[in-house]
């Protein structure tokens, strides 16, 4: 649900929207999947603990 507030995807998405460019004749590098893969990880694990922190506190608040 959250992928859909603004430009932000999945690594696993961004990846697959880089191969399917590339299949398809866009100018690719291995360069350019390293470099896209690791900005996106590096959101995923920023976004996805701070999600699972506000989770967790939000539950431990309400006890």
């Amino acid at each position: 649900m959250l992928l859909a507030l603004g430009p932000f995807e999945h690594v696993i998405v961004s990846v697959l929207h880089l191969f399917s460019g590339w299949t398809h004749g866009a100018a690719i590098t291995g360069g350019d999947v390293a470099r896209v893969a690791a900005i996106a990880l590096v959101g995923n694990l920023i976004g996805g603990v701070g999600l699972v922190t506000l989770s967790h506190a939000a539950q431990a608040k309400g006890k």
